[in-house]
């Protein structure tokens, strides 16, 4: 279930340097003064450069970090794995799952999840928050 991939979550996103080459030049565009002619793509909620066991650790947090804002709407506060997660959940903020251990940290105003790769050599640690956004750790 954790592993799935949320529903809106896009993959791939604008690059940063595909944004500023559409402020830089208007051509074939009305021009205002400022700005691009065409809307902006939303930044993606996961870096694009992640491996596939690294993408499902990262859809592991997406669902995670869901789970404690829909928590958070209904207590008025964030809670443990145990409190947030749909699933059992045999330590209230620690977690094995795709290969990596979870550890959540709650705050009175958010929340923090570290994704640690367990024993799988090249995957990188991953972060997800209150923010709303996956990065990796060690940024």
């Amino acid at each position: 279930m954790l592993d799935r991939q949320p529903a809106g979550v896009e993959l791939e996103g604008a690059t940063s340097e595909g944004v500023a080459d559409s402020y830089r030049s208007s051509q074939g565009q009305r021009s205002t003064g400022y700005g691009t002619g065409r809307a902006l793509r939303a930044r993606p909620r996961i870096p694009a450069d992640v491996s596939p066991p690294e993408r499902r650790a990262a859809f592991n947090l997406l669902n995670m970090m869901r789970f404690q804002e829909a928590y958070q709407k209904k207590n008025g506060r964030y809670g443990s794995f145990k409190e947030t997660l749909p699933i059992s959940v045999p330590s209230g903020n620690s977690l094995q799952n795709a290969g990596y251990k979870f550890e959540l940290t709650v705050e009175s105003d958010g929340f923090k999840i570290v994704a640690t790769p367990t024993n799988l050599a090249g995957l990188r640690p991953l972060l997800g928050d209150d923010s709303g956004f996956v990065r990796f750790a060690d940024e």
